[in-house]
């Protein structure tokens, strides 16, 4: 099994964040989403992996989105990455 048939895109917007990730290199398998505590949709790259800022604002720009990149440190396996996304104009 792959993240993303684990926890797939679930609408229009995160199945064009995929498409725009794999676009700039990323492996589709590694792209999912996934619920936070408040209900609120996220991504993830692989396990906690790092997506750079031009693929970023790229995947933003097209899919109409704002990404928030939410860095967590955890003493066994150092830095990890999350990033919130919002619909622009919501």
């Amino acid at each position: 099994m792959s993240w993303i048939e684990d926890y797939p895109p679930n609408n229009e917007i995160e199945n064009k964040i995929v498409l725009l990730l794999v676009m700039h290199g990323y492996k589709k398998e590694d792209i999912h989403f996934r619920n936070s505590s408040d209900n609120k949709r996220y991504l993830r790259y692989g396990y906690w992996g790092y997506v750079d800022y031009d693929a970023l604002s790229y995947a933003g720009n097209h899919a109409n989105v704002y990404f928030d990149t939410i860095m967590i440190d955890d003493e066994d396996w150092g830095n990890g990455y999350y990033y919130n996304y919002k619909i622009k104009g919501e």
